[in-house]
């Protein structure tokens, strides 16, 4: 089986190069992205080493790491679990293909995330948004195709000799774009950018599959003894261990949406490589979402690390906390005592333990220097205390003003303790969603687009069998509701046949009744109504008729303005606030109505309030809640039927009326079948009347047989003739 990703196939010969222009115009325009990312990147790696202690002057004494500690507070504050889908119909309404729609698109994106590694790449992302500042995720369509084989097991091929090959399984496949792979153009907001760049690292044995012209002309290099190549990425081991297995070349992948085309090129290649339409035809045509930024500029999408706000006060802390260390260092029991005493001091510090005495020839010494306190002189201690103390209260204050800055502050005041009141606990919870709310949305927008693009890969490639097989769905197929038509009109055709049959002139009314007795039987024996059968065979066929069908649905997947009318896509972050908020507003205004009826109603009742008043009133109540426009219309039939009478009064007379009528209607149909049981009576005892006259003819006939003259009849007592 063979694994084919939305990446370039072999197309060229070795021997051969294909002339796709000049590489020098995309990697000038590489090359001055790089540049004007230039700071931006100084930036991030300063802040990588810094966030992994690496590089000298991050391990010198000292060192308070709160770039580590305030990252893990706020990688767990915005991104906790993996998102879930949340794909409903647009509008509210009576859509059967837009519910399918929905609904197999949920199942399909819930499936997708569950097993396609999404919660690893969810925190990596948001780890490159705190970090160095921008999250780019890559979204790729991952079919596996196997061989075709033909009737006699072997592999068919095409006109050129290729063999054939057919999708065996589909799948969605999630990539962290690393913070340095990624370039665009110069633009001032997202929408205006003309090209997106990858850069890949690929081996001789890649490159000769992707580019089998160019890859002996490709620069296979090793990472700088330094750690860095040159574009300054971090390297985590030593380039001396490396192998040539180890060297790649760096290949850059440009999505151009000005000529709709992908173009790779590479730094020493003269030629573009290779030159082909996109391999996916998005919507957007990226195949990422907008980039999460962690610092965003008004007029410009360069990155900004979150760390380069606080850069000044993270070193103020360092310089604190050495000082404290050093502080410490100085703050010992130290002193001095008279060396004529000899070694009883000595003795008494080192030997002597808790409760023990130690004896002494020299006590006259000790009374003449005022005892031992006047024979031992300590370092004093006092200022180099107050000095420390000092030192942490500068070092708390300084990583309060470093959590004012990240929005830290408000994630500890968000703290609430199980002992606090409710109210208390709700305050609390305010504060900590006032500042790392905006965090928690540019996440959730982000995941919400990335997955809006997977949803549009699977709409738009994925097969009916894998939408069935990865969904345990169920729909007709546009053949099978055409087979549930034809049974529909053969069982319609049948009933209607043999109900003309029952109604035959001259047909034997002793043979009727037979045939509705055994019908009977046969019903009682298996429990079913005379012609249940067909009815069930037109009710399970009508119910496949009422089911949109794959092809109606794949109609909708797979145009993109229908898919975008006709269905939302959201995760439960990005919709979950909008529910609450709706929740809540519907419930202060159906509670407002209910109080306001409550006291129009006696009002009206009993003359207080004009009927009109009261419905003038109530009507701009509606149209103040959220269901305004689906009351509104209603309510205005309502207050229409209202002038022109009494629409109470009004109903009830219809109501009456049409109660009537069903009454006679049902009067007469007894009737009907009161006199269809009657004639059914009357000609089971002529049929009766005629069996019986029959049988007295046959006997008469029979006897008259037995005595004619010439004949013989048998007797008990022997045979005679009749004379």
């Amino acid at each position: 089986m063979q694994e084919a990703q939305d990446k370039p196939q072999d197309v060229s010969a070795p021997s051969e190069k294909p002339e796709f222009g000049p590489s020098e115009p995309w990697l000038a325009e590489i090359e001055a992205a790089a540049k004007r990312e230039k700071n931006w990147r100084k930036d991030a790696r300063t802040t990588l080493k810094r966030y992994m202690l690496e590089g000298e002057e991050n391990q010198r004494e000292g060192r308070f790491n709160i770039l580590w500690s305030n990252t893990e507070v706020l990688r767990q504050a915005i991104y906790n679990i993996p998102p879930k889908p949340d794909v409903r119909q647009r509008w509210e309404t009576k859509d059967p293909v837009a519910l399918a729609v929905a609904e197999l698109m949920d199942r399909g994106l819930t499936y997708v995330i569950d097993t396609a590694g999404f919660d690893v790449v969810g925190r990596r992302t948001v780890l490159d948004y705190l970090l160095p500042g921008r999250s780019v995720v890559r979204v790729r369509y991952v079919p596996k195709l196997e061989p075709v084989s033909d009737a006699d097991g072997l592999p068919m091929v095409d006109a050129e000799g290729k063999p054939v090959e057919r999708i065996a399984n589909e799948a969605i496949q999630f990539e962290n774009v690393p913070w340095d792979d990624f370039l665009h153009s110069d633009a001032t907001c997202w929408e205006n950018v003309d090209w997106v760049a990858f850069r890949h690292r690929v081996t001789k044995e890649d490159a000769q599959k992707l580019f089998p012209a160019f890859a002996e002309d490709l620069k296979y290099e090793q990472p700088r003894d330094d750690g860095q190549d040159d574009d300054g990425r971090l390297a985590s081991y030593d380039s001396q261990s490396t192998t040539e297995r180890d060297k790649r070349a760096k290949v850059w992948e440009v999505w151009d949406s000005r000529t709709k085309t992908v173009i790779w090129v590479s730094k020493g290649i003269d030629k573009i490589m290779l030159k082909t339409p996109p391999p996916l035809e998005l919507k957007g045509f990226w195949p990422v979402a907008r980039p999460m930024l962690a610092v965003e500029h008004p007029g410009s999408l360069m990155p900004k690390p979150i760390y380069m706000q606080y850069q000044e006060q993270a070193k103020e802390l360092d310089r604190i906390t050495y000082r404290i260390n050093k502080m410490v260092s100085v703050i010992k029991f130290r002193g001095l005592y008279d060396a004529t005493l000899g070694a009883d001091l000595a003795r008494l510090f080192s030997e002597a333990k808790d409760g023990d005495m130690v004896p002494t020839d020299k006590a006259l010494a000790y009374v003449e220097k005022g005892g031992l306190a006047g024979a031992i002189f300590t370092m004093p201690l006092n200022e180099a205390q107050m000095v420390l103390a000092r030192l942490y209260e500068s070092r708390e204050a300084t990583k309060q003003t470093i959590y004012e800055i990240t929005g830290i502050s408000d994630v500890l005041r968000g703290s609430t303790n199980p002992n606090e009141t409710a109210t208390a606990q709700q305050l609390k919870a305010s504060w900590g969603a006032s500042r790392v709310d905006g965090m928690k949305r540019e996440v959730q927008r982000f995941f919400r687009d990335t997955l809006e693009i997977a949803a549009e890969i699977m709409a738009e490639h994925f097969q009916v069998e894998t939408w069935a097989a990865m969904t345990s769905s169920k729909y007709p197929t546009a053949a099978d509701k055409a087979t549930a038509q034809a049974a529909i009109q053969q069982a319609q055709a049948a009933a209607y046949q043999a109900q003309m049959t029952g109604q035959q002139p001259g047909q034997d009314v002793a043979q009727k009744i037979q045939q509705a007795q055994a019908a009977a039987y046969q019903a009682q024996m298996t429990g079913q109504q005379p012609g249940q059968d067909v009815a069930q065979k037109i009710q399970q066929a009508q119910a496949v008729l009422n089911q949109p069908s794959w092809d109606d649905i794949q109609k909708v997947m797979k145009d993109d303005l229908l898919r975008s009318y006709r269905v939302d896509i959201e995760t439960d972050s990005t919709i979950a606030p909008n529910q609450q908020a709706e929740a809540k507003a519907l419930g202060e205004s159906m509670q407002m109505i209910g109080g306001l009826m409550a006291q129009l109603i006696p009002g009206v009742e009993k003359g207080i309030v004009p009927q009109k008043m009261a419905v003038m009133m109530l009507g701009a109540a509606i149209r103040k809640t959220p269901l305004a426009n689906e009351l509104g219309q209603m309510f205005d039939e309502f207050e229409g039927q209202l002038a022109s009478g009494n629409p109470l009064e009004k109903k009830m007379k219809v109501l009456e009326r049409e109660n009537n009528d069903l009454k006679g209607q049902l009067k007469q149909k007894g009737q009907e079948m009161q006199i269809k049981a009657q004639e059914v009576a009357g000609d089971q005892q002529i049929a009766e009347g005629d069996l019986a006259l029959r049988a007295e003819e046959l006997r008469q006939r029979r006897l008259e047989s037995a005595f004619a003259p010439g004949q013989y009849v048998d007797n008990a007592m022997g045979r005679f003739q009749h004379a």
